[in-house]
């Protein structure tokens, strides 16, 4: 029975939903499978079950043209693999995905992981920023279909392709041409890594100090003080924002506009 890890992270649940409907078809497809929550991980501990899978999956969000930060740090801190070794890759967006993959691949190359299948997943966008009443993109994502469709690809392409690459895998990434999308991407994801782009302000006279903010964050960087406080890195993903039931969390453009639920 092959064996098969995915890695995931998520920060508004809908990576981890992606990661458990890949592991049911792979399941289906009769293969071992374990999750792996990379928040949860040790790396180094992990080494060695790592180097006794067949294959690896990476589920992840693209926030800003990317995947998300924790993701991106969780590849570079990767073991190296002491021969090429077949990965896919799984991407959740509600926008344009843009360079995500080609990122994410460079990191994997650099440790001897090569991609060998890609999937994305639509998704309703969590970016308050971008929210528009009556226009709010993918409402609705993922659907049940699209969930189905993606069962199927890991019960059925997922086993192909690692039969076709599992002793010398091909890299599947393909090259994304220079659109100014694709110079918005390069540029705008220093300001996310540094956190700069969300730094947020509580309305006080709005706040219950229910702390579903601090339950909420994927990097557990708030805290009750006695109204939420932040500190530490922020991956962007704007859950604190979307799960606060007064809206009395805001970051710069975000007052007024519609949540994501």
């Amino acid at each position: 029975m092959p064996k098969a890890q995915i890695h995931f992270f998520s920060a508004t649940g809908n990576s981890q939903l992606a990661a458990e409907v890949v592991s049911s078809g792979l399941k289906k497809a009769g293969w071992q499978v374990s999750l792996k929550d990379i928040r949860t991980m040790d790396i180094i501990k992990e080494a060695e079950n790592l180097a006794a899978a067949d294959l690896i999956g990476f589920v992840f969000p693209t926030y800003a043209f990317r995947a998300a930060i924790p993701m991106e740090k969780h590849l570079i801190g990767l073991p190296p693999a002491t021969r090429p070794t077949p990965v896919f890759l799984v991407a959740t967006f509600a926008g344009y995905l843009d360079r995500g993959f080609m990122r994410v691949r460079d990191f994997l190359v650099a440790k001897n992981y090569i991609p060998i299948l890609t999937k994305t997943l639509v998704c309703e966008d969590s970016w308050t920023v971008v929210r528009v009443p009556c226009l709010i993109y993918d409402k609705g994502w993922p659907t049940n279909r699209s969930l189905e469709e993606l069962r199927e690809f890991a019960r059925n392409e997922i086993p192909r392709a690692w039969m076709e690459n599992r002793d010398s895998p091909n890299d599947c990434v393909s090259w994304v041409p220079w659109n100014p999308i694709t110079f918005i991407a390069a540029t705008f994801p220093l300001a996310v890594r540094k956190g700069t782009q969300f730094p947020i302000f509580v309305r006080k006279s709005l706040c219950v100090r229910c702390g579903a903010c601090v339950r909420q964050c994927p990097m557990k960087r708030l805290r009750l003080d006695p109204f939420p406080k932040a500190q530490g890195e922020c991956v962007g993903c704007y859950g604190c924002i979307n799960c606060c039931p007064k809206d009395a969390i805001n970051t710069w453009f975000t007052n007024g506009r519609v949540r994501y639920r």
